[in-house]
């Protein structure tokens, strides 16, 4: 995971005014289950470059490019990444779903 993704959970959050002590004790659940990347590793910046030739959003581009990094499956529910979801699969190699489809299995 990458640490943009808890920034903009944060911003969300913020924007649907969700409690702050609910947002950190989610903040907190998640560093405690998972390994949690800094966005700024050269690697990752290197592949969100890549990525902003097909997703205008720059967050996006690093949430892809982490999950490329890492070689982990991406789940999300963002649009562009999903419309997108056969080319960054094919070009980056790691597997995306939506939300969706994950509870469905």
């Amino acid at each position: 995971m990458s640490m943009i993704s808890i920034f903009e959970l944060q911003a969300k959050a913020a924007k649907l005014m969700v409690s702050a002590e609910f947002v950190v004790d989610a903040v907190e659940a998640i560093f405690r289950a998972f390994k949690v990347e800094p966005f700024h590793r050269p690697e990752i910046i290197k592949v969100a470059y890549d990525v902003k030739k097909l997703i205008s959003d720059y967050v996006d581009c690093v949430i892809v490019a982490t999950a490329t990094v890492l070689k982990e499956a991406l789940a999300t529910e963002d649009s562009q990444i999903l419309s997108n979801r056969e080319l960054l699969e094919g070009q980056y190699g790691i597997s995306i779903a939506s939300y969706t489809e994950l509870v469905k299995k």
